[in-house]
């Protein structure tokens, strides 16, 4: 898995069927980010860094939804067989047109 795609692979886990504890963090974020309902119990460690110490999962919000749509298109759209066929339909579509053009030529010859 690409290190680009890494997070949101993630965040599609978490949206799809909720987060595993080593996820709480990533949870966290898309709670506090408005895309999922639930709680989140953080901890204050000794260098003022804060982890979540427990979390309640209540599922994605309407927003959370669409936003998970937009992440399984990014994760869609990056890879190389995406590429590959948009790629390949570019340039059948340029070679039907100078297909489509020599054939009107020979057509309006006869």
């Amino acid at each position: 898995m690409s290190e680009k795609n890494r997070w949101r692979k993630i965040y599609i886990n978490i949206l799809l069927h909720g987060p595993s504890e080593a996820e709480y963090d990533y949870a966290a974020e898309l709670i506090e980010s408005g895309y999922a309902k639930g709680l989140v119990n953080l901890v204050n460690r000794q260098n003022s860094d804060k982890r979540v110490a427990n979390l309640i999962w209540q599922g994605p919000t309407t927003s959370g939804r669409e936003y998970l749509d937009d992440l399984q298109d990014n994760v869609r759209r990056s890879t190389i067989r995406y590429r590959l066929w948009t790629a390949f339909l570019a340039v059948s579509g340029w070679m039907v047109g100078i297909f489509t053009h020599f054939f009107v030529e020979f057509i309006g010859g006869l």
